[in-house]
């Protein structure tokens, strides 16, 4: 199946936390981040899905001094679904979101 990229949806919450997990040091509890995440990077705040299920996500901001410079906040890829250029097809979604919001380098 082909790959898609959207914004994070609510309903994202559970696969997200659980990517998160998965690549964080052991006992981290991402809940926290990903609810605030939703909410302060609404727009820039991207998942891949893949065959129905969360491939890997991405989150950018503008930053906040310099509105003109974004940066990448997080960029997660499942084990499972990694050296197939999904990575890469995040960075240039959220490359291009970001500079739809004004930013000029990244």
């Amino acid at each position: 199946m082909e790959p898609m990229i959207r914004g994070y949806l609510d309903e994202d919450f559970p696969a997200v936390c659980a990517l998160e997990r998965e690549n964080s040091p052991k006992g981290c509890k991402p809940e926290v981040f990903v609810r605030q995440a939703g909410v302060l990077f609404a727009d820039t705040f991207l998942v891949m899905e893949c065959g129905g299920e969360v491939a890997g996500y991405t989150i950018g901001a503008l930053v906040q001094h310099r509105q003109t410079t974004g940066w990448i906040v997080r960029l997660v890829v499942a084990e499972r679904y990694r050296r197939r250029g999904f990575g890469e097809s995040l960075v240039a979604a959220v490359v291009a979101t970001l500079r739809e919001r004004g930013a000029y380098e990244v």
